[in-house]
């Protein structure tokens, strides 16, 4: 028995400027659903709530479009303002060029305590500052049971 909460899913309904050369925080600013309340809309944090802390699988993505060849971007998850040590997953573009649209994916399970918070964060250094796409974007996650 049992069920696989607190879970959230929400996404991004608008593009988001990410800066050339600056680590910045993707915020998904509108919820499918969220079950106790943990994600926050305005800062893209997902706090665990007192007595829920466990295991997590989390899950993120987004498309950049504009990634040139030779370019550099990254998504990554942070636990309270620092990097995970994992996962981490880091892209190196090749793209043929400056219109090439870039999905970004990360997926992990973490443990985590009581008031820990997790956020996704990007980078990308173009040299100019790029949006990221109103749709196909996502974060979200759900406690896992009997680990």
């Amino acid at each position: 028995g049992g069920d696989n909460t607190p879970s959230f899913l929400a996404y991004r309904n608008s593009t988001q400027a990410i800066a050339s050369a600056t680590t910045v925080v993707m915020v998904f600013n509108t919820e499918a659903y969220d079950t106790d309340s943990a994600y926050d809309t305005t800062t893209g944090r997902f706090t665990v709530p007192a007595g829920e802390g466990g295991k997590y699988f989390f899950t993120a993505s987004y498309v950049m479009a504009g990634m040139g060849d030779g370019t550099k971007n990254s998504i990554a998850l942070l636990k309270n303002g620092s990097h995970y040590s994992s996962p981490y997953f880091d892209y190196d573009s090749n793209s043929p060029t400056a219109s090439t649209a870039l999905y970004n994916r990360i997926i992990g399970i973490l443990t985590l305590s009581a008031a820990d918070y997790i956020q996704v964060y990007t980078y990308q250094n173009t040299g100019v500052s790029i949006n990221t796409q109103a749709s196909q974007n996502h974060f979200g996650c759900y406690k896992l049971i009997g680990i």
